[in-house]
């Protein structure tokens, strides 16, 4: 809850371009199945959980931009 991430797409965040990981997956809250490799157009809802690859780093840098 509160996350800048919410209610924006994925191509207007830039997180693989802001932290240099890279998106895997989405699993919206409520659905059974990921949606792999989702493009920039998809929507960050409240609940939702990212899948990425990165290292602890990139996981910091993500941290520090969701707050």
């Amino acid at each position: 809850p509160g996350s800048e991430l919410c209610g924006r797409i994925l191509a207007e965040l830039q997180l693989p371009q802001r932290t240099g990981l890279l998106i895997l997956a989405l699993l919206s809250k409520g659905a059974v199945h990921h949606r792999y490799n989702p493009g920039g157009g998809t929507f960050i809802a409240e609940g939702d959980v990212l899948v990425v690859m990165c290292s602890p780093q990139q996981v910091q840098a993500l941290r520090e931009l969701t707050g």
